[in-house]
């Protein structure tokens, strides 16, 4: 009777070819995912954006507390407030975006950076646009005269 020897592996050049292989999935697979997560975080920052604009909308519409309410924006990031009798100086909270995103291409119809709500108001002081980037992904928050807040990626 014959003895079977099973030690059988593989060998050098499958390994290497094994390897290959996951090297050139890899090279695709990496970059596309760090992409994925890098549209994501500017989508947050942008998804927040326009949530506290809505949010400071509200406010002043309700008119609980008999305040105006609005936000400032700069290119890392944005204050929101309220105020009355013309004195915007009650802050709520400076809010600066993640390292790497900013505001750029503030257009609103008043030439200024800042969106306010009257008390009672659902009308915005102002309309237009501004964009929310990392240099490679872009996502534009637009709010129009009827005070409608919308968000797109460019």
């Amino acid at each position: 009777m014959r003895k079977c020897n099973s030690l059988q592996g593989f060998s050098f050049v499958e390994l290497i070819m094994v390897m290959g292989m996951l090297i050139i999935i890899s090279s695709f697979a990496i970059p596309y995912s760090l992409n994925i997560v890098s549209r994501r975080n500017v989508q947050d920052a942008t998804e927040d954006i326009a949530s506290n604009l809505w949010r400071q909308q509200q406010n002043a519409y309700s008119g609980n507390e008999n305040k105006n309410y609005g936000i400032s924006f700069t290119e890392n990031g944005y204050t929101i407030f309220k105020w009355e009798d013309g004195n915007p100086n009650e802050t709520q909270a400076d809010i600066t975006l993640e390292t790497g995103i900013t505001i750029t291409n503030i257009t609103f119809d008043d030439l200024s950076s800042e969106i306010t709500f009257g008390e009672g108001e659902i009308l915005p002081s102002t309309f237009g646009s501004l964009d929310v980037t990392d240099g490679g992904n872009t996502f534009q928050v637009t709010i129009n005269a009827q005070g409608l807040i919308d968000y797109s990626l460019l």
